[in-house]
């Protein structure tokens, strides 16, 4: 038994504490894919902020400065049907849509296939989740960023973004 008077041992004046490296990103999972149908036409969304679990593997957070669309929008006229198709494994729990205006005042640095905009203010609509969701708009024309919000009961939430042209 020690005695009462016993140090912890120091560590050398020339010690140099590292940290132990972090897992990469994918480690973690990212929440899974959604795509946007107008017309017969699919864009992926860009994945934006979000906070996901993985089971045994943990959860992440990632936050985003703006929306993240493809560079190219699906170019519709107006009224039109937007859908939404989610993962089948792992349909969302509560959707909600964004619209707001695209200006490129409001474009943010590109990266690869992706254009990241600045929020904007517009209507947000509630969605009725499953596969898939539908949303029948009726948008004046201009260029249009869709934000949609999704949640996973017990997994997470996530924000993609999707661009569009409406003529």
């Amino acid at each position: 038994m020690p005695s009462p008077t016993a140090r912890p041992p120091r560590p050398s004046p020339d010690a140099t504490l590292t940290p132990a490296p972090l897992p990469p990103v994918e480690a973690f999972g990212q929440p899974p894919p959604v795509s946007l149908e107008i017309g017969g036409q699919a864009q992926p969304g860009g994945l934006g902020t979000y906070c996901w679990t993985e089971p045994d593997r943990g959860g992440l957070c990632v936050d985003t400065q703006g929306v993240p669309t493809a560079t190219q929008p699906l170019t519709t006229s107006s009224p039109f049907t937007a859908r939404f198709r989610f993962d089948p494994d792992l349909p969302p729990t509560t959707a909600s849509l964004k619209v707001f205006q695209a200006l490129p005042s409001r474009s943010l640095e590109g990266e690869g296939e992706q254009v990241w905009w600045e929020f904007g203010s517009g209507p947000t609509f509630e969605l009725t989740p499953g596969l898939q969701a539908e949303l029948d708009l009726d948008l004046v024309p201009d260029l249009y960023v869709f934000r949609l919000f999704l949640t996973w009961e017990a997994r997470g939430d996530a924000a993609y973004g999707f661009l569009v042209q409406v003529d």
